[in-house]
């Protein structure tokens, strides 16, 4: 069963310093066109992207591993509220006006 302050979710955690590090040198390198001119800025879009915390969410999935090991009702449960807010979120980052 998941647990945390085991050594497997150490290792787990330990992968976002790793994670965070390549999400910053993507951005640093997808931020161009392809003429290498920057990209014009998009800040609402932006702003909700960098409200998506990498670690955040592994630490709901630990989490959600841990309840759904335990309990097949709140699985179904956890689930649900999952699909729900990951849908508000793709939905909110996709309905962001473009100036």
């Amino acid at each position: 069963m998941p647990q945390h302050g085991t050594p497997q979710y150490n290792d787990y955690t330990a992968l976002n310093v790793t994670l965070d590090g390549l999400i910053g040198m993507a951005k640093e390198q997808l931020n161009v066109r392809l003429l290498g001119g920057p990209l014009p800025t998009v800040s609402h879009l932006e702003d909700l992207m960098a409200a998506w915390n990498l670690a955040d969410f592994r630490e709901g999935a630990w989490d959600n591993a841990q309840n759904i090991w335990q309990d097949s009702a709140l699985a179904a449960s956890i689930l649900e509220g999952t699909m729900e807010t990951v849908t508000t979120f793709a939905s909110q980052a996709l309905l962001a006006p473009v100036p």
